[in-house]
């Protein structure tokens, strides 16, 4: 949960920063959030592979019946998650991680979470986990926009 909190904060983080970077006379106060968010959310990127890895038998209970090899899949993202948390962490090869994990979540928003949610409408878990996967992706894809710019770190 408290991954969850610290990733949603950098999002906005990152979205402040990236919109005082396009303002004619950006304030210096928050002209450093955007790293300082891609940083929390690199590091909530960290948690969140750790604990797919302790977790994995769990993790692989949630996966949808028509998926094989769950126990895989739980493992896999938690590497994908432990690599995207290097990569943005570190500047490298931070278009791709962010791309990748932002197609990652897009995926698991149509394929697990929006069926999740239609099966069962009235349990609130299922929306939460909904709407927080697609804040995920929209928070890798402003990630991955600032990647493509030529000249700026990130």
């Amino acid at each position: 949960v408290v991954g969850e909190i610290a990733a949603l904060m950098s999002g906005a983080l990152i979205l402040a920063g990236k919109i005082s970077e396009r303002t004619s006379d950006p304030d210096r106060s928050v002209k450093h959030w955007y790293t300082y968010g891609r940083i929390i959310f690199a590091l909530s990127l960290l948690i969140f592979g750790i604990l797919h890895f302790v977790y994995a038998d769990y993790i692989a209970t949630l996966i949808t019946a028509w998926i094989p090899f769950k126990l895989f899949w739980s493992y896999f993202v938690g590497l994908a998650f432990v690599a995207a948390f290097l990569g943005i962490l570190t500047n490298v090869k931070i278009y791709l991680a962010s791309t990748l994990l932002g197609f990652m979540f897009l995926f698991w928003v149509i394929f697990l979470h929006l069926p999740r949610v239609i099966a069962k409408p009235g349990v609130e878990p299922e929306w939460t986990s909904l709407f927080i996967a697609v804040a995920f992706c929209g928070i890798f894809f402003m990630i991955a926009e600032r990647g493509l710019k030529p000249g700026t770190p990130g």
